[in-house]
């Protein structure tokens, strides 16, 4: 994966508040590290297969899957795309935030409802900017939900893009991963809106801690 961002990227960006880029993966990257990312949830399920299981219980299963697969925190964070996220982001060092994984089985209450910024529904706060990676084939495109238009390309996006989650939930059959990048000093904050609030107290966080290089690593320096 080799790529440059230009002044137009960035003006793009600047502009709308994301932008999506070509060819990031082959096929069969994409397959590994969907194959990697649902391992995990089904570790965490003690079941084979998630097809059958609710959309909210595979959401909640969904967080922060590197911290227990280092293959998948060696295949998905290669230097040229945190090289990509730190330029475009305007931050460095970058930091692991979290990733979020979207498996849509079922027509289901979704946990978020809300049409807001990653930033306004993440604990982890400051954010430097959000990128999704579809696995699925592309479902019905909407204004509200800029996601990537084919397999192989990725989304970044800015921290305060508005964005209507629901949406996402209303697609069954897609899968998508989120990853959310933060800056050097991050904190966890108690943020209400947070679905997985909670989630960092299990590493031993408490709210107002700066976030620990040895449980969100530096992605690139």
């Amino acid at each position: 994966m080799r790529f440059a961002l230009t002044s137009e990227h960035r003006d793009f960006f600047q502009r709308n508040g994301f932008i999506e880029f070509e060819g990031i993966f082959s096929e069969e990257q994409l397959t590994h590290l969907q194959q990697l990312s649902e391992q995990v949830i089904q570790t965490r399920l003690s079941t084979p297969r998630i097809e059958k299981t609710p959309t909210p219980t595979l959401y909640r299963e969904g967080y922060d899957l590197s911290r227990e697969s280092l293959n998948l925190q060696r295949t998905l964070y290669k230097r040229p795309l945190c090289e990509i996220a730190s330029e475009l982001f305007q931050t460095k060092p970058l930091q692991l935030g979290f990733e979020q994984y979207f498996a849509i089985t079922t027509h289901s209450e979704p946990p978020l409802q809300l049409y807001a910024s990653l930033s306004d529904l993440s604990c982890v706060k400051p954010l430097a900017g959000g990128l999704f990676i579809l696995f699925s084939d592309p479902l019905a495109p909407e204004a509200s939900l800029p996601l990537p238009s084919k397999l192989g390309n990725i989304l970044l996006f800015s921290p305060t893009l508005m964005i209507a989650w629901s949406a996402i939930f209303k697609q069954v059959g897609l899968r998508l991963l989120l990853i959310a990048f933060a800056e050097e000093k991050s904190l966890y904050r108690d943020e209400l809106r947070d679905p997985q609030r909670h989630h960092l107290k299990k590493l031993g966080y408490v709210f107002g801690d700066r976030l620990k290089d040895s449980l969100h690593p530096i992605l690139l320096r």
